[in-house]
């Protein structure tokens, strides 16, 4: 690197943000790099980009991996701003890679491409094969970047075999062949020193060296798989999602899977909240909060009836029972609405509505969902679920004496039972329930009293970015402003995600960037242990020593994505 190129990366340094990358002439999850510099967009030069450098982009974006490190979409346009990039793969931004020239001999003929892994999809796609065997045992190789590769059988043990033969369809693994030979395969070692426990959903979620490997495709591992009952998990499958919402919104609509090559219907027999708390998750998001609506009538064939899953299911084909022959007609086509996570979690989601009482604290507790407010029976309830409503809504805890209180006959359906929270959830629609089945009347209608205190839901959010990635800021002394990023970390950046509604924080960096000199910085030195419900409950200064150039920013990971 010159002396020239180097003080301008120097230079342009404390300026990252994910705003300075986007992909063009594709789609959300591919396309053409793109980088604003100097007030400009422009294009990447391919000369010497890899896969290290593909990674970095697509996590900056918001994606955890990366599908092909060298893809086209065409000529872009305006300058190349950068060429010879070189990145070891861990750096939070394009432009914190360690090599970059600024100064290029190229055109736009060379412009680079990638395509990345959506978030919602990295549990779930049977990107795992086997081959050199039979239908049930094989050699385990991965698609990755748009290339079939082997896993060296470093540490490979029955628990990794185990993940792979599920993630197959198979319901276990030949304990005698966990660890077995089918020759050398080609193309990439992708992975080394796999560690599963053998609960993941997918070989993708495993503990593992990721490209990293001392390995020849002698030491290529193979397995036997116990055969079975086999989901339906073909190759077609590579065009996943195998399950869509239709005729509604982007998270409500008619349940739709795809098999034998086409869209079909699920019918409704024997359908309830567990059924559709699994395709919830699928898809990406954290609950139900409709398992039984209608969306009108589909089309093609009726693939699935009489659905019945216990809830944990990584995908709605892993459902311990499903008929694939049915007795229904379109007229029966199940729907279902999904909660998002990050966008009304907080407080939308419940109320305390007081009856024949003045104090904001205490009241009857009322859900608002499928547009119309309800109750909660007081089945089981106790201080824990009293805790969460009472921070949910903004104070710091519930009073003990009155967590299970009467404020009247409240109206409408009866939305919950049987609540049994934790304590530390983050929202009430997060907790254990029995959702929609109850056996109480209105009588049973359940209040409580909760301590006043600070306000501290929501009083956080993500600019600049996208849902699950951007800025942080928090609401302080009656306006928004940034966090500065000293002692910023992975830990502080998973209370944030946590409060928003995520499962947790995928990156923790410094976003930087253009911010108006009127947006103060209200939070500095944030220091968490990680148990804490919302971010002021960690440790943090409200004086500080920086700029917007240290800006906190995060990438949260939906809940149960991975």
């Amino acid at each position: 690197m010159s002396l020239t190129s180097m003080l301008l990366w120097i230079f342009l340094l404390p300026f990252e943000s994910l705003a300075q990358v986007r992909l063009s002439g594709g789609s959300e999850t591919a396309g053409r790099v793109e980088v604003f510099l100097n007030g400009e967009w422009g294009t990447v030069c391919d000369d010497d980009w890899d896969v290290m450098d593909a990674t970095v982009v697509c996590r900056q974006l918001g994606f955890p991996a990366v599908l092909d490190a060298l893809a086209s979409f065409g000529e872009g346009q305006g300058p190349i701003h950068l060429d010879e990039v070189s990145c070891i793969g861990d750096e939070s931004s394009l432009l914190a890679c360690p090599q970059i020239n600024y100064f290029h001999d190229c055109s736009h003929s060379e412009d680079v491409g990638i395509s990345c892994l959506p978030v919602t999809f990295y549990c779930y796609l049977p990107l795992v094969r086997l081959s050199g065997g039979s239908k049930a045992a094989g050699r385990v190789e991965v698609f990755l970047h748009g290339e079939w590769g082997t896993v060296c059988d470093d540490d490979w043990d029955v628990m990794d075999a185990t993940v792979v033969c599920r993630q197959l369809g198979f319901p276990a693994v030949s304990v005698l062949d966990a660890l077995a030979s089918f020759g050398e395969g080609q193309g990439p070692i992708y992975f080394d020193e796999v560690s599963c426990f053998g609960d993941e959903s997918s070989l993708l979620a495993c503990p593992r060296d990721y490209y990293f490997h001392d390995c020849s495709h002698g030491e290529d591992v193979g397995i036997s798989c116990l055969p079975g009952n086999q989901k339906v998990i073909t190759d077609f499958l590579l065009s996943f999602p195998i399950v869509r919402l239709s005729g509604g919104s982007e998270t409500a609509g008619r349940v739709e899977v795809f098999l034998n090559g086409e869209w079909g219907t699920v019918c409704d027999d024997d359908w309830d909240v567990m059924d559709a708390t699994v395709v919830c998750r699928q898809l990406g998001f954290p609950a139900v909060l409709d398992a039984l609506a209608s969306f009108g009538e589909g089309q093609g064939p009726i693939h699935l009836d009489e659905v019945s899953c216990f809830g944990d299911e990584s995908s709605l084909l892993a459902c311990p029972r499903i008929n694939y022959f049915h007795d229904c007609s379109h007229s029966e086509d199940v729907g279902i609405s999904c909660l998002v996570p990050g966008k009304y979690v907080f407080p939308r989601s419940i109320q305390v509505k007081s009856q024949g009482y003045s104090r904001e604290t205490a009241g009857r507790v009322d859900v608002f969902l499928h547009g119309e407010w309800g109750t909660v029976c007081d089945d089981n309830w106790d201080i824990m679920d009293a805790t969460v409503v009472c921070r949910q809504l903004g104070f710091p805890a519930a009073l003990v004496l009155d967590a299970l209180a009467s404020f009247g006959e409240g109206q409408g359906p009866i939305y919950l039972d049987e609540v049994a929270c934790v304590g530390d959830e983050s929202s009430f629609l997060v907790c254990p329930r029995d959702y929609y089945f109850h056996d109480c009347s209105h009588s049973e209608d359940v209040g409580i009293s909760c301590l006043p205190g600070k306000y501290v839901f929501p009083r956080i959010r993500l600019t600049g970015g996208n849902s699950t990635t951007g800025r942080v800021e928090v609401f302080l002394n009656n306006q928004w402003g940034t966090v500065c990023d000293d002692y910023w970390d992975i830990v502080a950046a998973g209370v944030i995600c946590r409060q928003l509604g995520f499962k947790t924080a995928n990156l923790a960096f410094s976003y930087g960037g253009s911010v108006e000199d009127t947006i103060p910085i209200n939070v500095d030195d944030v220091v968490c242990t990680g148990s804490e419900i919302s971010i002021l409950d960690c440790y943090f200064i409200s004086e500080h020593n920086c700029d917007h150039r240290e800006d906190a920013g995060v990438n949260c990971l939906p809940y149960d994505a991975c």
